[in-house]
């Protein structure tokens, strides 16, 4: 079976945003195994301008999954964050396929 790739993770020091996400991982509080990227450092502005700027990306913090941008999710409750990589808005995978229309509300409304 092939391994699932790793979340990767994109964050800067002088973000909001991005201090809670890296402390929740940097804790072990993600709910997927991730590679923590500084785009401050030398290698992680290299990697971030090669995989996120050249797609026309920009932005942190922002996670990927190979080439699929994912929603970064917090659970408060459980202090816990954790990534959506399949986007409700996202393409069908196959070209042919088309996508299911929303569902129906239900019931009279009153």
């Amino acid at each position: 079976m092939p391994q699932e790739k790793k979340i990767v993770v994109y964050v800067a020091k002088d973000c909001g945003p991005c201090e809670q996400v890296s402390r929740l991982i940097q804790e072990g509080k993600a709910a997927e195994e991730v590679d923590l990227v500084d785009i401050e450092s030398d290698v992680g502005f290299a990697r971030f301008s090669s995989e996120v700027l050249s797609q026309g990306e920009s932005g942190v913090p922002c996670a990927y999954s190979g080439p699929k941008r994912c929603e970064i999710l917090y659970d408060d409750e459980k202090d816990v964050v954790f990534f959506d990589c399949n986007p409700k808005d996202a393409p069908p995978a196959d070209p042919g396929e088309t996508p299911s229309p929303p569902a129906e509300p239900t019931g009279n409304g009153a």
